[in-house]
């Protein structure tokens, strides 16, 4: 007799699983040359044990899919051989950081690194006989942007002081934009195109690794220029400016970054607007007094002309003075003398010759006060005198440079002949003497025109017994004597009369051993010479 049980129906189902990924990151933009970072998460229920495994895979803007790294269930990690490299050098790590929970990195982000990254989860169960058996699979996914260093790069150039005065300084700036990160390298050239020769040279350069250069040709530069360089801007303070330094500046800017092989590459490289810089002499305060003289003359005096500096641009100015005469209105303005800023002369065409020259007397009695003196003026000295003034001032660069120039007031001078001043003692006198005796007649001068002038003397002798005067001795101005007025009495007199100049005034004619026809009236005549 057979008895069976119950019949049971056992169905054994296959492990279910539970996986729920997720991709998270707050590096989905970055810069080239910066770090991607994703964070794969899976949620697994409370007790569960089972091993996980996780697979990297990226998708380019081509829509090309790339396997990147993997970590298997048993803990084992496979880089695809296209990362190998950036593996080696540390830029691409898979890091656990928990349970459940994986961390992409990949440093050093290249530009083909744009695009979308995707994280797949597995779940793995050992079996009875130690095989692995896969009991679910799920997959996230993270879009990712590499922005070029090159993108949005520029580079601007500013000055504050576009014109400037000798001396004094001037900046230049250079900016770059945006701001980059500390792994990103600048290099900084600055080009200077003079504009008194119009060649461009290269100033100085900040390499990338801080470097600084200076041109060959820009030698003026290195003494006189302050640096101030933070990582986004380089300033130049240029001091003591000069012509030399006058011209147009251009600022270049290089970004560099090590690739993956750690080799520093030169990314892009972009110019400046250009600047302009005017180095200009100071403005001219010179000025000059332009008071307005009338000078009266007489022949012979001197003639004093002033020429007074009122103001100058600079304590330390040099001035060169040029004398000029206007004879009349149809003639052209004639140089007198002219003194340089050396206080070295030079005589114009006015006065020739050696004796002219001696005329002038040329002197600075005190600063900024000038003087000149003709001598023993003429009538055809008589003119209109002024004097034109150059300022001098020292560049920086030691050459002196004109700086202004300023013409003096009119001084209107008249040179008149003196008026005829020329007088004689006239007191008549009764001389008694002795037949063989000496008559002394005398000529004094009480008054003269001029103390230069020279004098001729003729005495006159007119005989009691006649109405006839005739001349009996003449001093002409020369000083040649002349005895009588014919053959017959010159040879007479001339053994008779004795002429002595006791004084400058005094003229003296002595007729010796004397007769009873000598008796008469006697007087001199004098005329007197002035040069003209």
């Amino acid at each position: 007799d057979t008895n069976k049980s119950t019949k049971h129906l056992i169905i054994v189902l296959p492990v279910k699983s539970s996986l729920n990924v997720t991709v998270t990151s707050n590096t989905t933009k970055v810069l080239e040359g910066g770090v991607l970072q994703f964070v794969c998460n899976v949620h697994l229920p409370i007790g569960n044990h089972n091993r996980l495994s996780i697979t990297w895979q990226m998708i380019n803007k081509r829509g090309q899919a790339s396997d990147i790294i993997s970590r298997e269930q048993d803990g084992t990690q496979v880089i695809d051989t296209s990362y190998h490299k950036r593996g080696a050098s540390g830029d691409l790590r898979l890091v656990k950081q928990g349970p459940g929970s994986f961390v992409l990195q990949l440093h050093n982000a290249a530009v083909s690194d744009d695009g979308e990254y995707i994280c797949t989860m597995a779940e793995w169960i050992s079996s009875a006989a130690r095989d692995w058996q896969r009991v679910g699979k799920q997959s996230a996914r993270i879009g990712a942007v590499v922005t070029p260093l090159e993108s949005g790069f520029s580079v601007t150039a500013i000055t504050r002081t576009p014109s400037v005065t000798y001396g004094n300084a001037f900046e230049l700036q250079c900016f770059i934009r945006p701001n980059y990160p500390s792994w990103v390298s600048v290099s900084w050239r600055w080009k200077f195109q003079s504009s008194q020769s119009g060649k461009i040279y290269d100033m100085v350069t900040f390499t990338r690794d801080t470097s600084i250069i200076w041109g060959d040709n820009v030698t003026n530069f290195k003494s006189k220029t302050m640096i101030t360089k933070t990582p986004n801007n380089v300033r130049l303070t240029v001091s003591k400016a000069s012509d030399l330094e006058a011209g147009r500046y251009q600022c270049i800017a290089e970004l560099w970054h090590q690739n993956q092989m750690e080799q520093w590459v030169r990314k892009a490289e972009k110019s400046s607007n250009i600047l302009e810089v005017k180095v200009k002499p100071p403005d001219a305060r010179l000025e000059v007094s332009q008071l307005k003289r009338n000078l009266l003359v007489t022949e012979n005096d001197n003639i004093r002309l002033s020429c007074v500096i009122t103001n100058q641009t600079g304590s330390d100015s040099q001035f060169s003075v040029q004398w000029y005469v206007q004879r009349s209105q149809e003639e052209a303005d004639r140089l007198i003398l002219r003194s340089n800023r050396d206080c070295m002369f030079e005589y114009g065409n006015e006065l020739l010759g050696h004796e002219r020259k001696e005329r002038l007397q040329a002197a600075k009695p005190s600063s900024g006060h000038y003087t000149l003196v003709i001598h023993k003026a003429d009538v055809d000295d008589s003119g209109k005198y002024y004097c034109l003034v150059q300022e001098w001032l020292l560049s920086p660069n030691n050459n002196w440079y004109k700086v202004g120039i300023n013409m003096s007031g009119m001084t209107y001078v008249t040179v008149q002949r003196p008026d005829n001043n020329l007088q004689t003692v006239k007191t008549e006198r009764a001389i008694s003497v002795p037949e063989n005796g000496q008559i002394r007649l005398d000529c004094k001068i009480s008054n003269r025109t001029n103390l230069d002038s020279q004098l001729s003397v003729v005495w006159f002798a007119q005989n009691s017994l006649d109405t006839d005067k005739y001349p009996i001795f003449s001093l002409n101005r020369n000083s040649v004597f002349q005895y009588g007025s014919s053959m017959d009495n010159r040879m007479r007199l001339r053994k008779r009369l004795q002429y002595e100049k006791p004084t400058n005034d005094l003229y003296s004619l002595i007729l010796q051993k004397a007769t009873i026809s000598d008796t008469g009236s006697y007087y001199c005549y004098v005329e007197e010479w002035t040069v003209d």
